[in-house]
């Protein structure tokens, strides 16, 4: 076993039965006869599919307004620009095949985030209704039927990312102003938001998401430039982690910091282009249908949802459903 001691983060195993046959994600094995096969599963290549559209199409149903899964997954609030009023309450649930439209939110805005499950989630900060875009701080909880006001954020924002469930959700990042980015962290207690570890570095528009302890914020918006910069979460603090290849801002993506996708997003021009994280670092997957940023996004790295978000000129309704089920098997001989 001494012979991989160079191979981070996998376990190695001994499988004598069948050593072609999948083993999970991550691991190395080899066989025990002669000559030695060292065996590695790796991601497959993954796919985006339509999927049925949202009954309202908006944008910015986050940074993130959007939570759960691929097939239970939960969007609220965007904006629906140029419809007036602009920012809307609509809540809608997926259920893998169909949106449904579910109870409203107590208040419209646009720019929030969110964490949770399609059954019990948050919803917090965002902007208001224009001219005045008003900084908003209030937070409601979702209960799978209706929306409830709780106790506000400590400081009111927009852009900010948010990841993980129950007593340990995360508002991180975002803006209270054109010009000032947030570096803060803020974890809710099951009632109230308690102010936490700092990121390195202020930002806002970027791609949030994750598990109460190990959680991604990757990229970066306005003010500019746009970067691709990524951050992880170990539900104590922020590290600074491998940069994507592509610089962007409002992406949307899923999973942890040992396997996740990030996708579309902005970088002057809209972007279709999927980037995987396989715990170490970036490689290029196949690009969705349709660029775009601001989506509503849900779902790990291997079974996503992508829904609405802007592509330039209109505001998009349209579904796109990411697949990625196949771990593909990778062969070494050793002489």
């Amino acid at each position: 076993m001494a012979t991989y001691k160079g191979i981070k983060g996998v376990k190695v195993v001994t499988k004598t039965s069948d050593p072609s046959a999948p083993t999970a994600l991550g691991t190395v094995w080899y066989n025990s006869t002669s000559p030695a096969a060292l065996k590695y599963a790796i991601q497959g290549g993954g796919a985006w599919a339509a999927g049925n559209s949202a009954n309202v199409a908006r944008f910015s149903p986050g940074e993130t307004g959007s939570t759960g899964t691929q097939t239970t997954a939960l969007i609220f609030g965007g904006d629906l620009m140029p419809t007036e009023p602009r920012m809307t309450n609509v809540t809608e649930e997926y259920d893998g095949t169909s949106w449904i439209v579910k109870a409203t939110m107590n208040t419209a805005r646009g720019g929030l985030s969110g964490g949770g499950t399609s059954t019990a989630a948050l919803a917090f900060g965002g902007s208001g209704q224009p001219p005045g875009f008003a900084n908003l701080s209030s937070t409601e909880s979702w209960d799978g039927s209706t929306w409830t006001t709780v106790n506000s954020l400590q400081v009111a924002k927009y852009g900010a990312g948010g990841a993980g469930s129950g007593s340990g959700i995360i508002c991180f990042g975002g803006a209270n102003s054109p010009t000032n980015q947030l570096n803060t962290t803020e974890k809710w207690d099951g009632t109230c938001w308690t102010e936490v570890a700092d990121m390195s570095t202020p930002k806002n528009q970027f791609c949030g998401f994750g598990t109460n302890s190990s959680a991604f914020c990757a990229g970066q918006g306005g003010p500019p430039p746009t970067t691709n910069e990524t951050e992880t979460w170990d539900g104590t603090s922020w590290s600074e982690a491998t940069n994507m290849s592509q610089a962007r801002s409002n992406g949307g993506g899923g999973g942890n910091v040992s396997a996740a996708i990030i996708f579309g997003g902005s970088d002057g021009p809209l972007l279709a282009a999927t980037e995987v994280w396989d715990g170490t670092s970036w490689t290029e997957g196949n690009p969705l249908a349709t660029a775009r940023n601001n989506m509503g996004y849900a779902g790990s790295s291997t079974a996503n949802v992508c829904v609405g978000g802007y592509d330039n000129p209109v505001t998009n309704g349209s579904t796109e459903i990411w697949d990625d089920p196949v771990i593909a098997i990778k062969t070494v001989t050793v002489s």
